[in-house]
């Protein structure tokens, strides 16, 4: 997990509603930042001491280098690239798909409007498909 990542998702307010959140921020947060949270909840407190004893001791901080992190979040990036090439792959598909099958409707001389009906297309696009597929 980029713990400094999510430290500024939590400062920039976009996971601040749930209070769950504010404990992991205290990961690999300084002495400062972790009195700060301690002011404002009760939990904190309870394992503030702890919480700056198991950050000081490097274990969160240390458990990377910046030249191994920054190949993880490289890593990380071109997996969601891919993923999301994917994902838009699959839909320009199901549009092929659901194109073909209106044609092949259109060749049985099914409805336009009953076509429109079961491959969700407007009657202007299944119009369309009807004069490209004349050509």
């Amino acid at each position: 997990m980029n713990i400094a990542g999510y430290k500024d998702k939590w400062y920039d307010k976009n996971i601040r509603g749930d209070k769950r959140h504010i404990y992991l921020t205290m990961l690999g947060s300084n002495r400062e930042e972790i009195k700060a949270l301690a002011k404002k909840d009760r939990k904190v407190r309870e394992v503030e001491e702890k919480m700056l004893r198991f950050n000081e001791d490097g274990t969160i901080t240390n458990l990377m280098t910046p030249k191994e992190e920054n190949a993880l979040m490289e890593r990380i990036i071109k997996k969601n690239a891919y993923q999301d090439g994917l994902k838009k792959g699959m839909k320009m598909a199901s549009k092929d798909t659901i194109r073909n099958t209106a044609i092949s409707m259109i060749n049985d001389n099914v409805p336009l409007e009953k076509i429109a009906q079961y491959t969700k297309l407007s009657i202007k696009e299944l119009e369309k498909l009807v004069v490209k597929n004349k050509d």
